[in-house]
């Protein structure tokens, strides 16, 4: 097992798409890159080891990892993502850019570790079979000459804390083989290249019918599904 933090702040000191923040601890990934909103820089991400006060979805004090309780603890076994993402935006996002985000990343851990069976959970919570994996938690920050949008990405890869919550469980759990760092760095990749694709100006309908499909069924994937979604609009209305 490797050090998610460690490979991660490799890979982003690496590559030219993102100017990165890093730090031992924080309170809040998201919330420090709101600090840098009107700067000029187009993307911006902020990666840490330990994130004190997380916000989930509806105000939780926590990663969105894990809403059920108001703390997160990593144990220090930096088995964990804690990361958020900054990104210029040329306009106001449609609604339904939540539903895109989430299957970009669906997309991306499909596309490096293809025979795992993922899914979606309305809005952008990930699974695997009744699992969380991962949460993310999107904001739009506007002023007079600048739309940002910050997303958060909790992921769990080689550690979950049952004692906090009992239908999450990591990415390790699913996949025969060791994740490996070239793994990882194939995954970051692909999500970095996804992330970028899933924030152009597109509603649900605009994207290709391939992606159309594949974002839908993602979401019918989902084991706690009462019945399925017939089609994109009742996705969109569900949330």
């Amino acid at each position: 097992m490797f050090s998610i933090f460690e490979q991660t702040q490799k890979h982003y000191t690496n590559q030219s798409l993102f100017t990165p923040h890093f730090f031992e601890q924080i309170t809040s990934t998201s919330d420090f890159l709101k600090t840098l909103n009107g700067l000029s820089r187009p993307h911006d991400i902020c990666l840490t080891k330990f994130q004190t006060h997380g916000r989930g979805r509806g105000g939780f004090d926590s990663t969105d990892i894990n809403q059920d309780k108001k703390n997160w603890i990593d144990e220090k076994k930096q088995g964990q993502l804690f990361i958020s993402y900054s990104l210029e935006l040329t306009k106001m996002p449609a609604p339904e850019l939540t539903l895109i985000i989430g299957y970009a990343l669906c997309k991306s851990l499909k596309h490096t570790w293809p025979d795992t069976p993922f899914a979606l959970k309305a809005p952008n919570d990930l699974y695997i079979t009744n699992k969380k994996i991962a949460g993310l938690l999107i904001e739009t920050l506007t002023d007079q000459n600048h739309t940002r949008l910050i997303v958060g990405l909790g992921l769990n890869i080689f550690f979950s804390p049952q004692n906090i919550i009992s239908h999450a469980d990591c990415l390790q759990s699913f996949i025969n083989t060791p994740i490996s760092p070239k793994n990882w760095d194939l995954f970051l990749s692909e999500w970095d290249k996804q992330l970028l694709w899933a924030c152009r100006p597109f509603l649900l309908n605009q994207l290709p019918i391939e992606d159309q499909n594949q974002l839908l069924n993602a979401f019918n994937q989902f084991d706690g599904l009462i019945k399925p979604y017939g089609n994109l609009q009742e996705l969109v209305n569900s949330v």
